[in-house]
């Protein structure tokens, strides 16, 4: 699935609103296991689709989803939900967001 630089950057602009609008509500939601800071909640994935994907072709579902599960296997939820915290101030999706993104846009189909 090649992609150009344009739609990595929509993309990426998008997974910012996204991130606004589902790590807000996830900061309410705390993981079953509190011992376990990687512990996303259940509903965390299917929320991550349905904000990222919200309007979108199939295609957008399955690069959210994909971008969702790179994540999750990289990133403590704690620190997910640190980096909705600065992107609600107006800073950037990290690199390693971004090159989730890329690696999940150019998959093979």
């Amino acid at each position: 699935m090649k992609i150009g630089s344009l739609v990595l950057t929509a993309f990426g602009l998008c997974l910012s609103g996204l991130f606004l609008a589902t790590l807000t509500r996830a900061q309410t939601v705390q993981p079953s296991n509190n011992d376990n800071t990687n512990a996303y909640p259940a509903s965390e994935r299917r929320a991550f689709i349905n904000s990222c994907a919200s309007g979108q072709s199939s295609t957008f579902q399955v690069v959210c989803g994909c971008t969702f599960d790179k994540i999750k296997a990289n990133i403590p939820y704690s620190q997910y939900q640190e980096i909705a915290r600065k992107l609600r101030e107006g800073e950037e999706l990290p690199q390693n967001i971004l090159t989730f993104i890329n690696e999940c846009l150019n998959a093979p189909e």
